[in-house]
C-alpha cells in the first residue's frame, strides 16, 4: 500500500494512493483536495506504473515540487517529499522491497564465508621397505575424497568438514547467490503476504470510530470535516470492508463539497477588498469618508456570496463598520430615496420638461453627497444620460412638426418654443439653434 502523508490542523492525515490513479488540486473531483489558491483545479496526477507510481504535473504555470526541484514526470521513491502549492506531502512506499546486503570490494558478499576452505595438507608418506630392507613393499591403497568444483555447479559440503563452500569459479558463484538470493525474496513475499491479511471485522470497526470523530467535529470548521470525510471514503479497506460504515462520511463530504469550492474561492476575491479597506483604515480620514459609500456596498455583495465560508464573520464585521459610520455621517439615506427620483424624472421626461428633470438630478446630488460616493455619482449621470437622449429626440421631433409649417416665421416659433425645456444640455441647445437658423 503506498499513501501520500501530511499535516492538517496539527495531525497528521493519510491519502491512500489509488491504483488507477489519484488527482490532487482544488477541483472537486480530486482524490485529494488542497485548500490553496495557489493550487490548479487538477495541478498533478499521480498514477501506478510498472516501476511504482508516477507524478505528473498538469498545473501549467505553477508547477510540482518533488523534493525541492519542479518535475514533469517523476517516478516516487518512498521518502520523496511532494509539494503542492504550499501543502508538503511525504510519499510513503510500505511495498518497497528491503536493500540488497552491502557487498566487498570484490563484488562478493561481505562475511566469512568467501570461497572454499582449503583441505588440510597431508603428509607426505614414504613408501614402505620390504623384508631386508632391499627393495619396497606393495604399495597400501589409501582411501582419498577428492572435493571438486566443476563449472556451472553448485557449493557443495565437505565430507569431513560441516563448512558451505561456493564454487571456485565465477559463474559458479553467481549461480550460487542467485539461488540464495531468490529463496530470500519467496521468503519475504511470504511474510509480507501474510502481514497483508485483513480482518474485515475489525476494518468496520476502526471505520465506524472515524466515522463518529467526524461527526463530533463542529459543522462550522467546514475545511477540518471535508478533510476527514474525503481521508475516510478514500480508504481502500473501508471501501472494501466497509461500505456501509461510512455511508455517512460520503454524504457529508458530497454536502460539504460546495462550500469547500466556495471557500476556494473566497480567498483569491476578497483579498483586494481586504487590502483597499486596510489601506483606507490606516489613511487619512478624508480617504475613508469619499470611499466609505462604495465600500459599504462591496461589502455587502462579498457577504451575500460568502457568508457560509469562514470569511464570513470578517466580512459581517466591515460590514456593519461601515453601516455605522455612514449613518452617523447620514448621507447613507439617498438609496431610500432615489427610486423616488427616477419616477419623477420619467414623469418631467413625458412632460418633455428636461431641463426641470435636470435640475432635480443636480438636487439630488448636492443634497446627498454625490462628490463624496462614487457609486451615487454614477448613478446619477445615468439619469443625466437619459434626460439628455431625450431632450435630443424632442428637438429632432420639433424639426419634424416645424416642416409642415406653411412659412418660415411659424417654422422657426414652433422651434423657438422648445428652447427652454432642454436648457442645461449644451449639445442639445446648439443643435436647437442650428434648426431654428435652417428655418429663417
Amino acid at each position: 500500500m503506498s499513501l501520500l502523508r501530511t499535516t492538517r490542523g496539527g495531525k497528521p492525515v493519510d491519502f491512500t494512493l489509488a491504483n488507477g490513479g489519484s488527482l490532487v488540486g482544488t477541483a472537486p473531483g480530486c482524490q485529494i483536495v488542497v485548500a490553496d489558491p495557489a493550487v490548479a483545479p487538477k495541478h498533478c496526477k499521480i498514477v501506478r506504473s510498472p516501476q511504482g507510481f508516477v507524478v505528473t504535473d498538469l498545473s501549467g504555470g505553477a508547477g510540482t515540487i518533488v523534493n525541492g526541484a519542479k518535475v514533469k514526470d517523476h517516478l516516487l521513491r518512498d521518502g520523496d517529499v511532494l509539494q503542492v502549492g504550499a501543502e508538503k506531502f511525504v510519499f510513503a512506499d510500505k511495498d518497497a522491497p528491503v536493500a540488497p546486503a552491502p557487498k566487498d570490494s570484490a563484488g562478493a558478499p561481505a562475511g566469512p564465508a568467501r570461497g572454499r576452505r582449503p583441505l588440510p595438507a597431508r603428509p607426505p608418506q614414504s613408501a614402505p621397505r620390504g623384508p631386508g630392507g632391499d627393495r619396497p613393499a606393495a604399495p597400501v591403497a589409501v582411501a582419498v575424497r577428492k572435493l571438486t568444483a566443476k563449472p556451472g555447479s553448485v557449493a557443495r559440503v565437505h565430507k569431513d568438514h560441516a563448512v558451505f563452500a561456493l564454487p571456485s569459479t565465477a559463474k559458479g558463484r553467481a549461480i550460487a547467490l542467485s539461488v540464495g538470493v531468490g529463496l530470500v525474496l519467496l521468503g519475504g513475499a511470504l511474510f509480507v503476504a501474510s502481514s497483508k491479511a485483513v480482518n474485515s471485522e475489525d476494518v468496520k470497526k476502526k471505520a465506524k470510530a472515524e466515522v463518529e470523530a467526524l461527526l463530533r467535529i463542529p459543522e462550522t470548521e467546514i475545511m477540518k470535516r471535508y478533510e476527514m470525510a474525503g481521508s475516510i471514503v478514500s480508504n481502500e479497506d473501508y471501501i472494501k470492508y466497509a461500505g456501509g460504515e461510512i455511508v455517512p462520511a460520503k454524504r457529508i463530504r458530497n454536502q460539504l463539497q460546495p462550500l469547500v469550492t466556495q471557500e476556494n474561492r473566497a480567498g483569491p476575491a476578497l483579498k483586494p477588498f481586504y487590502e483597499k479597506y486596510k489601506s483606507l483604515k490606516d489613511g487619512p480620514p478624508e480617504d475613508y469618508n469619499k470611499a466609505a459609500d462604495e465600500m459599504y456596498e462591496q461589502a455587502k455583495v462579498h457577504l451575500e456570496n460568502f457568508k457560509t465560508t469562514s470569511h464570513g464573520p470578517r466580512l459581517t464585521e466591515i460590514r456593519n463598520e461601515l453601516k455605522d459610520f455612514l449613518e452617523k455621517r447620514g448621507i447613507q439615506t439617498w438609496r431610500d430615496e432615489f427610486p423616488k427620483l427616477v419616477r419623477e424624472v420619467q414623469r418631467m421626461i413625458k412632460a418633455n420638461n428636461f431641463s426641470n428633470g435636470l435640475v432635480l438630478v443636480n438636487n439630488f446630488g448636492s443634497q446627498n453627497g454625490e462628490k463624496d460616493s462614487s457609486q451615487l455619482k454614477a448613478m446619477l449621470q445615468g439619469e443625466r444620460e437619459r434626460l439628455k437622449d431625450e431632450a435630443k429626440s424632442y428637438v429632432d421631433k420639433l424639426k419634424a412638426e416645424a416642416a409642415q409649417k406653411p412659412t418660415k416665421e411659424e417654422r422657426r416659433k414652433h422651434l423657438e418654443a422648445g428652447m427652454p425645456f432642454v436648457m442645461g444640455f449644451p449639445d442639445v441647445v446648439k443643435l436647437l439653434e442650428q434648426y431654428i437658423r435652417d428655418s429663417k
